[in-house]
């Protein structure tokens, strides 16, 4: 069964987004710091965030993205992962999933053959603080087919890493080699990201 690229044991190469969302170590303050000012730089166009990428010994395989952008009242991070389980809480209790997401909010899309796990991590420009009590609306347009579809901004957080990995998202089909936008709407405020993902 292949591991899960944020929570087994194989090296993970992240620049941004995920490390700054997932790691709980490091002191709530510093990481509103320096997720702004990773913000400030994907805005003024210095920064290009790499895909995240997988690396077994002797080969290296890229299995997703994230990006940075900023709006006037708020930064988004978003990540593109392989697609990823999602517990209920009553199913939680009697499964106890060691990886996977804990729904706090809203349903799991079904897991299909083209299927990505994209979440944005959504924090107050002006406190650096993760927000939950927004209503995001998520739009993927996939540029290749013309097919546009919202994705249920289901609320959740790791089942491992808790609370400090709250964020906004589902399951989504993102076909190899297709061009895509994403357009994550929070209250008018829109933050749009494009990539393709292999």
């Amino acid at each position: 069964m292949p591991m899960s690229p944020k929570m087994g044991s194989v090296p993970v190469s992240r620049a941004t987004g995920d490390g700054l969302a997932r790691r709980g170590s490091v002191a709530p303050a510093i990481v509103g710091i320096a997720v702004i000012g990773l913000a400030l730089v994907a805005v003024s166009g210095a920064f290009r965030a790499p895909p995240l990428s997988v690396n077994p010994p002797g080969s290296e395989v890229s299995v997703g993205l994230t990006k940075v952008a900023t709006s006037s009242h708020y930064i988004v991070v978003l990540n593109i992962v392989p697609p990823e389980e999602m517990f209920l809480p009553d199913e939680a209790a009697t499964r106890h999933p060691t990886e996977g997401e804990l729904i706090l909010r809203g349903n799991m899309a079904p897991i299909g053959p083209d299927s990505r796990h994209a979440e944005a991590h959504v924090y107050d420009k002006a406190t650096g603080r993760a927000r939950s009590d927004v209503t995001p609306i998520i739009t993927l347009v996939d540029q290749t087919s013309g097919r546009t579809q919202t994705l249920e901004a289901t609320l959740m957080q790791d089942v491992a890493l808790g609370p400090r990995d709250i964020h906004f998202g589902n399951n989504v089909g993102i076909p190899a080699g297709h061009e895509f936008t994403i357009a994550i709407d929070l209250g008018g405020e829109t933050i749009t990201f494009s990539g393709t993902l292999p």
